[in-house]
């Protein structure tokens, strides 16, 4: 009965591990410069949070915070992603975003996998091509 209470509480944490390595749909949001309350105005709709992604802001603007939303490289759908970062930024109340150019990295520096049959397990090198990506945007504010 002991070894059963053992399997059960094993596949409980497991389960936990396993599930707490999904992906999120939350952005990190990094200030730069303190705000009160964590708000740099009114909360907006998405769609009041202008993006800038290959031209400058019209107007005068400070930089307030880094936006960043990681994921896998295997789900590289940005305007999703973007949609993701402008939810974020309308909860903050900033008034755009600028999109800065995407870092690739691997999530993990090395890969357990077996060796051929008739060797011991070892690690191999990480993959040529890094299977993460993360957007980076730089919240803004108009100066009035």
């Amino acid at each position: 009965m002991k070894f059963r209470g053992f399997i059960c509480a094993f596949a409980l944490a497991f389960a936990v591990f396993a599930l707490s390595g999904c992906e999120s749909v939350n952005a990190g949001f990094w200030p730069i410069e303190k705000a009160p309350n964590g708000l740099y105005g009114a909360p907006k709709r998405p769609e009041e949070v202008d993006i800038f992604i290959t031209k400058k802001p019209p107007y005068d603007y400070k930089e307030v915070a880094i936006i960043t939303y990681e994921t896998f490289s295997s789900y590289n759908d940005e305007a999703d992603v973007y949609r993701i970062m402008r939810e974020r930024a309308a909860q903050a109340g900033v008034d755009g975003i600028i999109i800065l150019a995407p870092q690739q990295f691997w999530s993990s520096p090395t890969f357990l996998t077996p060796r051929p049959r008739g060797y011991r397990y070892g690690f191999f090198d990480r993959p040529e091509v890094p299977d993460m990506f993360r957007y980076r945007a730089s919240a803004i504010v108009k100066i009035k």
